[in-house]
């Protein structure tokens, strides 16, 4: 019989962060960059939380409407899947790995994952204004993510 921890060993669950190594940036500006996906992706975590909060409530005045209650649960239960799985990422030490990709990858994994927190660069340092600098994927367990995050090597 498995424990959880050994679950969390064999297929952790990981926030992977993609960085555009077309852009040739530096350290610093590399490290920014994996932090601002970082947080857009827990700035989605918290807007969700609230969203689903908001839909509990929207379901206790929508008793009468079974129609209606059927759309709010099959929401709800989408962004529960979410929340919960960041919640757990929480609890079991946050990993993340950065990977690096090039331009056909990272069109790729645009398309893949729609609903990624990607980095748009303001241009005010060493990159050009509206550069796509780091793609982030919310936490998903390792044995989930497609070819394409199996592929990308590690940035170093």
């Amino acid at each position: 019989m498995k424990d959880e921890s050994s679950e969390v060993h064999e297929d952790p669950i990981v926030m992977y962060l993609i960085v555009n190594e077309t852009l040739n940036m530096s350290i610093g500006k590399t490290a920014a960059q994996t932090a601002h996906a970082s947080q857009y992706l827990m700035m989605q975590y918290m807007d969700l939380k609230d969203e689903s909060r908001a839909l509990l409530k929207q379901m206790s005045s929508a008793v009468n409407d079974p129609a209606l209650v059927e759309i709010i649960k099959s929401q709800y239960s989408n962004m529960g899947r979410k929340i919960s799985i960041m919640g757990e990422w929480m609890k079991v030490g946050v990993r993340k790995v950065v990977l690096k990709a090039d331009l056909k990858e990272w069109r790729k994994i645009k398309e893949a994952y729609p609903e990624c927190a990607l980095v748009v660069d303001a241009g005010l340092t060493e990159i050009a204004s509206g550069s796509e600098t780091v793609i982030g994927l919310w936490p998903m367990r390792r044995s989930h993510a497609n070819r394409i995050i199996a592929r990308l090597q590690v940035l170093k």
